[in-house]
């Protein structure tokens, strides 16, 4: 039995009382930090121009009508903390494909292949992730453009309760926690799509000599997590201002995120088309 004076009230910590959203709500932080400023490059130039196909304007009005949506959302959430309780639960699916339609109109461009304006979500992120790896394509902060083996995930080793930490972050750490998690999740994803209950031997091994992570890949996998898996992390007994932070943080890094390809496909699209479609 605990004895406390008369009229106290016990504040829980967030950070104890909810480790598995406050966990996701670190890594968000560090993906958020980590995109502040990012900007995005390519090596695969071409001085020709291409006609633009009529589905390039449709991509550009799903763009616009997403983004103008979430910022119409965190405007309300601003004044209105309490809605973000709600919206946490949407953003990594509308996050996610505002990110997808802008690479699919990245990949037309620097492919100048108009069937990559329909491409399907894991070939275009197969895509991405091989032009990541082999530097066609470069961030301007070094960490999105690692891409980590699986053999090389299963190998780390780290600290025990680490993920809860906020003062003092190795954030080597935290991005191996974050890639740590995607690979859990692509791992997982695997056993549901080929009806297995336990993933081991030579399956195991031969999953993990075909499979890398890179950080990239947690918009599709939260997506994935938000759509289909439920955000079983999000309780309802997390504070307000903590549902605040993790959607203030999702939309912070979405918007740097569509900045730096906006610039690129903006630069590309005058090149080729004439104009700038963003």
């Amino acid at each position: 039995m605990t004895f406390l004076p008369d009229g106290y009230i016990e504040v829980q910590n967030p950070i104890l009382s909810h480790p598995e959203f406050m966990t996701h709500s670190n890594y968000l932080l560090c993906m958020k930090e980590l995109s502040d400023g990012v900007a995005l490059t390519t090596s695969l130039r071409s001085t020709s121009s291409i006609i633009e196909h009529r589905a390039v304007q449709k991509k550009v009005k799903l763009i616009e009508l997403t983004l103008n949506n979430l910022r119409e959302e965190k405007r309300n959430i601003d004044q209105l903390h309490e809605y973000s309780m709600i919206c946490v639960s949407w953003i990594p699916v509308k996050s996610y494909y505002l990110v997808f339609n802008i690479l699919l109109l990245l990949e037309y461009l620097l492919l100048e292949n108009d069937s990559w304006l329909t491409t399907q979500h894991k070939e275009l992120r197969d895509k991405f992730r091989n032009q990541i790896a082999t530097n066609q394509i470069c961030f301007s902060e070094p960490a999105f453009n690692q891409c980590f083996p699986a053999t090389d995930i299963i190998r780390w080793t780290i600290p025990k309760s680490e993920n809860l930490r906020r003062s003092t972050v190795d954030q080597n750490i935290r991005i191996k926690q974050i890639v740590k998690k995607i690979y859990e999740y692509d791992k997982e994803d695997f056993k549901r799509l080929k009806k297995i209950k336990r993933l081991a031997g030579s399956r195991l091994t031969n999953y993990n000599n075909s499979r890398s992570v890179c950080l990239f890949d947690f918009f599709y996998w939260y997506r994935i997590k938000a759509n289909y898996r439920d955000m079983e992390f999000v309780d309802s007994g997390v504070p307000i201002g903590e549902f605040y932070n993790f959607y203030s943080d999702y939309f912070m890094l979405t918007t740097n995120i569509y900045e730096a390809f906006k610039s690129l496909i903006n630069e590309l699209s005058e090149q080729k088309l004439g104009r700038q479609i963003l």
